[in-house]
């Protein structure tokens, strides 16, 4: 499975846009140092916001196997060889249940065995030789998830973790331009040269 590029640079595209204002504003002393201020530090925010959107593409990349698997893939079973020791091994899915990393061991529709590491819940069996059902893609058979995963995935659309992050920055820029020009309107009402104060 490839890495979703064009998400990647499309949000470190999205990224750059709250940082290249940000280096613009504070180099050439844009605007009042008052109003400076508080313009850099909503643009700070929204750099905050543009990285939570980065750790999109990761999710997306998850996502996108899973629902590959679930139309392309095929149904096998596997043997589950070692568990993750702790520390590395457990974390928490969003159903709130202890997920296990387990090493497991199956064959493709040739014959070939494959090794892979699947996530099992704490409700299923989850010890050394249990017998449980993945689903690999035949195009590329170390692509394996456990069955349960896969049954329940959905189309990630990709348009969400292209675009979001622009029209962020697109709404951000749009209320930033109307406050700078409704303080301008009020400066030039009361004979103000220092706007925006």
């Amino acid at each position: 499975m490839q890495f979703p590029f064009d998400v990647l640079i499309s949000q470190l595209a999205a990224l750059s846009v709250p940082v290249g204002a940000m280096i613009l504003i504070h180099k050439r002393k844009l605007f009042h140092p008052r109003y400076r201020r508080g313009l850099l530090v909503v643009l700070s925010a929204a750099l905050g916001l543009a990285l939570l959107f980065l750790l999109g593409v990761f999710q997306y990349a998850e996502a996108a196997v899973a629902w590959r698997l679930k139309h392309d893939g095929i149904t096998t079973t596997a043997r589950i060889i070692a568990i993750r020791k702790a520390g590395r091994v457990s974390r928490t899915n969003i159903h709130g249940s202890q997920m296990y990393d387990a090493i497991c061991e199956y064959s493709d529709s040739r014959g070939e065995k494959f090794q892979g590491i699947i996530k099992l819940p704490e409700e299923l069996p989850h010890t050394p030789d249990t017998i449980t059902s993945v689903r690999y893609l035949p195009a590329d058979p170390t692509v394996v998830r456990e069955e349960y995963y896969v049954v329940t995935a959905r189309d990630p659309g990709k348009w969400v973790f292209l675009w979001l992050p622009w029209i962020a920055n697109a709404i951000l820029f749009a209320m930033i331009y109307s406050d700078v020009q409704r303080r301008k309107r009020r400066a030039i009402m009361i004979g103000r040269s220092d706007f925006p104060y």
